[in-house]
């Protein structure tokens, strides 16, 4: 009977309360429909009053389903009656402000003026409402954690992912308001956004909720992707495909996102996350990374037990990413929360009786932001001050602050939480490092200026700098919170807005640190061969973000020169050869003007160009330039010099492309001379496989045979078993075995060329489509014609994915493809076939090329052949 009672007075308290409230809300809503800027608080109070009214529905619906317990039932009845007041005071205060239409022109003005001084009694009446708001928040989010267990599956096999860079905050305030109505949201859907200015908290947020969830499962995974940039969210996929050890997860040059989010597709109980996916044109624009065969929005994994959560700046790519339902917005944190955590990090100040109206004026100032008073934190603690002394600080340089940054928010003022006090913040936090540690300011400059995520810390490292100065450097600006570390401590990210505020207040000297971020990574990012991969895939962020500035002098664009190089040299490694052809040409352009054509450096740029064209099949192109590079290359350093040589065997593959199978042979023969029976470097064992090669084009199979083999010999021994060369070389042995009939050692060597390429280069390599094609060929030539079919389409769609349909692997496909259907009879198809290759040929190389005469000639006997299928029938 007592429990039917509780539950009877407390259900009717809210209803009352909800009745009532749901009236001054509307009120509140006329109040700021018929004055343009009401006051602050009142504003909050708009905003917070629903909060309040659907938190009290809810634990209406609980009290009569009989879940609420009678104790519970008689601690919550004083809250809501508690509410209850407090909305009856602010009646009366809208009674005496809130305009009519009927009211004359000065009682308007002098409501407008009445309003003004009932903001200190509306004040203390929100504080007062803000406790018990906090009061229900937490018993609904308790109520609602314990609700959302879901149980682990004893069949799991794969052991959990957890992929979150950040260690768990063990002083976080619990923004309970949050976390509920993501729980909620994502009970009912599979993904949520959380949007809001940057530095009100979203990733702390997220970080805690990963940890949360992980606590409740812990054998599902939880994702991480840092979604800034479309470089970060590659990397993030390729880590997931890493840690989960999908097939490939080595090959850099794979579609990282097409296999992880088909994964994630069909296995379930998983939480991905993507932060800070502010760019609209990262997701919803054209494809900007190679392999990107959708936009970037379409790769969001999905499936019915896993859940996403986004976190962004923007409320439309959070609204488009949520599967088009509104955001959950992130507002600054409430008076109670915004104190609580200005408390937990600054303990040294308090004293018999803490100020707490200080503090309410110094969150005042920081506008309620978690990032500002984590900052303003640090600057109190560090210097051994309290709050008063801080706003003292604050006040003597407060219009300084705001003119200097004004304008570095002008992307940021869509949304209604952005001001200027984050950045006034940062200014003191700048001011104060630049002070007591000028090698934390310098790396902190340094730092603006590089991709904001991922920063390594061997990247910061000065060796003229002590380890001791340098750790308390680091240390310092993470004290700040100016930067972050990331698990592990191996590198740093620092927040955007930090970023922003640093380039705004180095304006009068970022040629300076542009300059110095352009000389280390010339130093630091390595050339991109096979043996560095790791190194530039983790540099190649900055370095991309170095060669974006300008040249400020002769020294700095040559040191622009030098990253666009090697970046090209990993561009071309990764099959990406038009974005290599497009940076070593540019390197090339500021090599031949600030050091001349006869610069050793411009001269090697200029030779890896020709070989990318080579690679491209343009060689019409390729082949100018090489010879301009040979004729260089004599001059300086003598026609017998390895450098002169080199550049010779790159212009006989030319040659041999175009189809002078004579004259390839020549130039390769050339580039020998002097080697003998040795082959003792790289660049010996290239030109001797290379000789084989264009010895098989000739037939000449016994010769060709003895090179191919000596270079496979000594490219084991020199580079290992599974290097990419070495792999060449045992394809190039592979074709010409099944040249000279000899299909079954042919297949071996061609399995062994597409194993070894799947796992050093992966399956999207240009090498391994060759060696694709290759076994193709021989299982063509054993008969085994539907498997030969399905290892030509496969690097069919391989070469045209990486060099486009009009490529010469692309023709030569297309071809093998077409002696596949007419080996079956199938005439009709093969000649359709053969009609694409002869007409790319035709294109690509001229009607009097070798290989377009051969292909005409195919593409004719299949025509007699399809004429003769068509008498027999008739």
């Amino acid at each position: 009977m007592a429990e039917a009672i509780a539950a009877i007075s407390l259900v009717a308290n809210i209803v009352q309360f909800i009745s009532f409230g749901s009236k001054v809300a509307k009120r509140l809503n006329e109040f700021q429909a018929s004055v343009n800027d009401i006051p602050k608080v009142f504003r909050d109070i708009r905003i917070e009053l629903p909060l309040l009214l659907d938190t009290l529905q809810k634990t209406e619906e609980q009290a009569e389903s009989g879940k609420i317990t009678v104790a519970t039932q008689k601690a919550l009845l004083p809250v809501v009656d508690g509410c209850c007041r407090q909305v009856e005071l602010l009646d009366d205060i809208l009674n005496k402000i809130l305009i009519h239409s009927e009211d004359s022109s000065w009682q308007r003005s002098r409501k407008a003026f009445t309003s003004l001084g009932a903001e200190k009694k509306a004040q203390a009446l929100i504080e007062t409402l803000r406790g018990y708001v906090q009061i229900l928040t937490y018993y609904q989010a308790t109520t609602s954690l314990a609700g959302s267990e879901r149980p682990i599956d004893s069949q799991k096999s794969l052991e959990s992912v957890f992929t979150v860079p950040f260690e768990r905050d063990p002083r976080y305030i619990d923004r309970a308001d949050i976390t509920s109505q993501l729980d909620k949201r994502l009970q009912s859907h599979h993904r949520a956004a959380l949007a809001g200015i940057g530095g009100v908290g979203k990733t702390q947020i997220a970080i805690e909720y990963c940890y949360r969830y992980r606590e409740r499962d812990p054998t599902a995974h939880v994702f991480w992707v840092h979604a800034s940039t479309a470089s970060r969210v590659d990397q993030g996929y390729k880590q997931i495909a890493r840690k989960l050890g999908l097939p490939g997860w080595e090959d850099l040059s794979l579609n990282t996102f097409e296999i992880v989010s088909e994964w994630l597709n069909e296995h379930g109980r998983w939480l991905f996350v993507f932060d800070n996916a502010d760019d609209v044109d990262l997701f919803f624009g054209p494809a900007v990374i190679a392999g990107q065969q959708k936009q970037m929005h379409e790769y969001l994994p999905r499936c019915e037990d896993g859940t996403t959560i986004i976190t962004t700046r923007d409320k439309r790519v959070g609204y488009r990413l949520a599967d088009r339902e509104d955001p959950i917005t992130v507002p600054p944190m409430n008076i109670s929360d915004a104190g609580a955590l200005l408390r937990s990090k600054t303990t040294h100040d308090e004293g018999p009786v803490r100020d707490l109206t200080r503090d309410f004026e110094l969150l005042e100032v920081l506008g309620n932001l978690p990032l500002a008073i984590t900052q303003a934190a640090a600057f109190i603690t560090e210097n051994n001050i309290n709050v008063a002394e801080y706003l003292d600080v604050f006040a003597t340089n407060q219009s300084e602050v705001e003119d200097l940054l004004s304008e570095e928010m002008g992307d940021h003022r869509r949304y209604s939480e952005s001001g200027s006090s984050v950045m006034n913040t940062l200014k003191l936090s700048f001011d104060q490092i630049v002070k007591q540690k000028p090698l934390a300011a310098d790396l902190l400059s340094f730092m603006a200026f590089l991709d904001r995520n991922g920063i390594p810390r061997s990247l910061l490292k000065r060796d003229n700098v002590r380890t001791v100065d340098f750790v308390s450097a680091l240390g310092a600006l993470q004290a700040f919170s100016l930067i972050g570390a990331e698990k592990g401590g191996t590198s740093f990210e620092m927040h955007r807005l930090v970023q922003l505020s640093m380039q705004r207040w180095l304006r009068n000297s970022r040629e300076k640190w542009q300059d110095e971020v352009m000389k280390v990574l010339s130093e630091k990012f390595p050339l991109g061969d096979y043996s560095n991969w790791k190194e530039c895939e983790t540099l190649s962020p900055h370095a991309q973000m170095a060669i974006t500035y300008s040249n400020q002098s002769d020294a700095s664009a040559v040191q622009r020169a030098k990253i666009l190089h090697n970046l090209a040299r990993f561009d071309g490694e990764q099959s990406r050869y038009e974005l290599a052809e497009e940076r070593y040409t540019e390197a090339v352009a500021i090599r031949e003007q600030v050091l001349g054509i006869g610069d050793p450096d411009t001269l090697k740029s200029m030779s890896y160009l020709g070989e990318v064209l080579f690679r491209e099949g343009k060689y019409s192109k390729a082949e100018p330039i090489l010879r301009r590079v040979i004729a260089e290359s004599e001059k300086l350093f003598g026609p017998q010099s390895e450098e002169t040589l080199y550049n010779t065997g790159l212009l006989a593959e030319v040659v041999q492309g175009e189809g002078q199978f004579p004259e390839a042979e020549r130039l390769f023969r050339r580039a020998l001379e002097g080697e003998g029976e040795t082959l003792g470097d790289v660049y010996a064992l290239k030109i001797a496989d290379s000789l084989g090669a264009v010895l098989r084009d000739e037939k000449k199979f016994e010769e060709s045979e003895m090179w191919i083999r000596k270079s496979l010999v000594g490219r084991e021994k020199l580079l290992g078993l599974t290097h990419l060369e070495t792999l060449r070389s045992v394809n190039h042995l592979a074709l010409l075995l099944s040249m000279m009939g000899r299909l079954e050692e042919a297949e071996l060597a061609a399995r062994r060329a597409v194993a070894g390429s799947e796992m050093a280069m992966g399956r999207d390599h240009h090498l391994t489509f060759m060696s694709v094609h290759t076994f193709g060929k021989i299982l063509r030539l054993q008969g085994r014609y539907e498997a030969a079919a399905e290892q030509c389409r496969r690097a069919l769609d391989g070469f045209i994915k990486v060099l486009g349909r009009e490529n010469r692997g692309t023709l030569r496909c297309l071809q093998s493809l077409a002696f596949i259907e007419e080996c079956q009879g199938r005439f009709a198809e093969a000649e359709a076939l053969l009609k694409e290759v002869v007409e790319g040929n035709r294109k690509a190389l001229g009607d009097g090329h070798q290989h377009t005469l051969d292909s005409i000639k195919d593409l004719e006997r299949v025509e007699m052949a399809r004429k003769m299928q068509r008498s027999s029938l008739a």
